[in-house]
């Protein structure tokens, strides 16, 4: 019986040191693999020798690490998990979920792991950047350029940082010492276009338009889709007045990054100033889908249409604005425009007291009112109106006045 048990257990243990070796195996060719970038074959590998032995900390971080390069993050943020729960005093296991929780925009949920990672190596550089990156994410720029001194003063040469601290005095309106950062992130061969376009904003914001727009230009250069720098480019000339010009840019941005609704926006303002009127609607129709409480682009659809006689869809449009922010005069004034213009003239001097409630130096509003009551027959109430519009200096009641209120 005695040796029965024995052989038992040396067959067992034979078994357990085989998948050990065997395990140990698949995890030194997948992380030769991920070096020969076969992250798919490294996978295949790692999952085997996890297989074999689940306890395996290093085939979770490579597996990890190899689903993050193919940015399969909910895959990579599984193994990171169990690396973690296998070893939680690693501080790249908690680096490396919480550059993959970034990637994912779950920026606050990164921070408490870059505050591990930095909690069991004080002198981290990785962990310092990326907490950087999301401290300024999350708009906490005082933190994030605290971040990024620590990483400079380990590493002075660190160009990412200098970048990402000049950004960050961008933001807080530090000018100087942003210019400067970005000078440095420049010098140290950080190869970003960004350097170059928060450089623009910021040299424009130093009324150094003639580099600034070199800047934006550079950074189009080393990437030919980098929207916002393009987007900067077009404003500029849509400033000087070369449409043209602002629409040939503005295009570009929106081939490059379609979702962002101020660009459309933006090319609706440049279609509007060309008279191009059908296609500035469909340009704010995009701009409001994507983001349906920018007021903006309502106002100049509502504006558009009014100026093209559709009067019930301008109303729509104005009360959309309306349901956003219930005191928007101006979008109260235009209401009754559009309904003034539709005989609805009770609606309109609704619409014109509302305006006036909110803002009442609006001399357009009391003109209208008062042409509005005038058409109801009240022509005392009219000539008061007209009054009030000529005192808040609307000039065109003047007319009105003269016509039915001097006698």
């Amino acid at each position: 019986m005695k040796v029965t048990v024995f052989l038992l257990l040396l067959f067992w243990m034979g078994i357990f040191i085989n998948n050990t070796v065997f395990s140990k195996d698949y995890v030194k060719a997948g992380e030769k693999m991920f070096t020969d970038k076969d992250f798919e074959g490294a996978i295949s590998e790692l999952t085997k020798a996890i297989e074999l032995d689940s306890n395996l900390e290093n085939a979770y971080l490579w597996r990890g690490k190899c689903f993050y390069r193919l940015r399969k993050f909910d895959s990579a943020l599984k193994d990171f998990d169990m690396a973690i729960k296998l070893n939680k005093e690693a501080p790249w296991n908690f680096y490396l979920r919480g550059i993959t929780k970034s990637e994912l925009e779950e920026y606050n949920s990164a921070l408490f792991d870059f505050d591990r990672a930095i909690q069991l190596d004080a002198n981290f550089i990785e962990a310092f950047q990326y907490r950087c990156i999301a401290r300024f994410e999350v708009g906490a720029y005082e933190g994030a350029i605290s971040d990024a001194s620590k990483a400079i003063s380990i590493n002075k040469f660190n160009g990412r940082s200098y970048y990402h601290r000049g950004a960050c005095y961008y933001f807080l309106g530090n000018f100087k010492a942003a210019l400067d950062d970005l000078n440095l992130a420049e010098k140290n061969k950080y190869p970003e276009p960004n350097i170059y376009y928060y450089r623009g904003l910021v040299k424009f914001n130093l009324n150094d338009t003639t580099t600034g727009l070199e800047d934006f230009t550079k950074a189009v250069e080393m990437s030919s889709k980098h929207s916002w720098s393009l987007k900067e480019l077009s404003q500029f000339y849509y400033n000087r007045y070369d449409y043209s010009k602002a629409l040939e840019y503005i295009d570009n941005a929106i081939e490059s990054d379609s979702t962002k609704y101020i660009f459309h926006h933006q090319r609706g303002l440049i279609n509007l100033k060309m008279k191009k009127y059908q296609e500035a609607i469909s340009d704010f129709d995009k701009s409001i889908l994507i983001d349906t409480n920018f007021t903006e682009s309502l106002v100049l659809r509502a504006s558009i249409k009014y100026d093209l006689g559709d009067f019930k869809s301008s109303i729509d449009d104005f009360n959309l604005v309306l349901t956003i922010n219930p005191f928007d005069g101006s979008s109260y004034l235009g209401s009754g425009k559009a309904k003034f213009k539709l005989k609805d003239y009770s609606g309109a001097i609704d619409d014109f007291n509302k305006a006036l409630s909110i803002i009442n130096e609006q001399g357009e509003a009391y003109y209208f009112s008062g042409l509005a009551k005038k058409e109801l027959g009240d022509l005392e109430g009219a000539c008061l109106d007209f009054e009030l519009a000529l005192e808040k200096g609307y000039e065109t009641a003047k007319e009105e006045i003269t016509k039915y209120c001097k006698k």
